[in-house]
């Protein structure tokens, strides 16, 4: 999934492209879930603490938050609003927030438009 987030980064996409990107990287986290592990792979999260190291954590959020900024250059809300849902869902599933440092997730939470974040935010666009 990282190596899926960091295209993001080293790419430029139209309208198209980062709404595919968005869901093929929501796709690949929530599927984190379900997938099996190998032995060894359970046997090096529980060294580690968990699956991801705090600066893999830090990486991934700082590269998913560039989908959310390049999401912001398109003038249709509805557009912006599932590629942030796209993004959310894949940090949700995948990212313990115990196991990153609080300002990084702030900083990653305040590049979300205020109108997905605001309570009653969307109203008029459902």
């Amino acid at each position: 999934m990282c190596s899926l987030a960091s295209v993001a980064k080293q790419e430029s996409f139209g309208r198209a492209g980062l709404m595919a990107l968005s869901a093929c990287i929501a796709y690949a986290a929530c599927g984190q879930r379900w997938c099996e592990v190998c032995q060894s792979d359970v046997d090096k999260a529980e060294s580690t603490g968990g699956i991801f190291s705090r600066n893999i954590m830090t990486d991934l959020l700082d590269m998913l938050k560039l989908l959310v900024e390049s999401s912001k250059q398109h003038f249709n809300v509805n557009y912006r609003r599932r590629v942030c849902e796209n993004v959310l869902e894949a940090v949700s599933s995948v990212i313990c927030t115990s196991d990153v440092p609080l300002e990084t997730l702030m900083h990653f939470f305040s590049t979300v438009p205020r109108e997905f974040t605001d309570y009653g935010g969307m109203q008029g666009y459902s």
